[in-house]
Formats: C-alpha cells, structure tokens, sequence
C-alpha cells in the first residue's frame, strides 16, 4: 500500500517562533581556525544559529554553531537568514580586505 496526499498549503511565518536575534546578540565569542590560503589560524567570530533572526546577515571569515552541524564561511563568504530562517551563503562575493578587517558582521 501506499497512499500520496496533497492539499493547499499554507506559508510558513516563523517570526517569532523563537528568540532569535541578530547577528550581533547571536555572537557567543571567538575562535581560532585554520585558512589553507593563508596558511596561518585566525581567530574569527563564532555565533549561535539558533538565535539568528531573519535579517542577519554575517560575512566570513566566521563560525556558525547549532546542536545539529557547524558552518563555516570562508573569507569573501557573505551569509544571510531568509525569511524562513535558512542559512543563505553566497561564496567569495565581498572584497579581500586583510583578514582583521573582514571577519565578522557584514555592512
């Protein structure tokens, strides 16, 4: 047996399904990480996924943390959170500032 069921949906608001926040409330500190390119640690921002709303936005080089994986963004990484609290990661599209300058929250 198998049975397929399909009906009309509806959209999916998860705003304030949690307590999520910003980029910069979600910080929870700092790490250090290896960069091939660089061939050097560097210690970038690590933050809590969970409590990312739907408006950060973060560029790389960082470290995001939840229970279930680790993302990490590369320098150049630019991510957002969508409107349905998805991680969005465009690969190398901010500029090559040095290092120091270009880990954390982006502008």
């Amino acid at each position: 047996w198998r049975v397929l069921v399909t009906g009309p949906g509806r959209p999916l608001d998860l705003r304030g399904a949690s307590d999520a926040s910003g980029a910069a409330e979600a910080l929870k500190g700092r790490r250090l990480i290896y960069l091939p390119e660089e061939k050097t640690f560097v210690e970038v921002p690590v933050y809590n996924r969970s409590r990312l709303k739907d408006d950060a936005v973060i560029a790389g080089p960082a470290v995001i943390e939840e229970a279930e994986a680790t993302t990490i963004l590369w320098p150049g990484d630019r991510l957002s959170v969508d409107a349905q609290r998805n991680l969005v990661i465009q690969i190398g599209v901010l500029d090559r500032r040095p290092i120091d300058q270009a880990a954390g929250v982006a502008t």
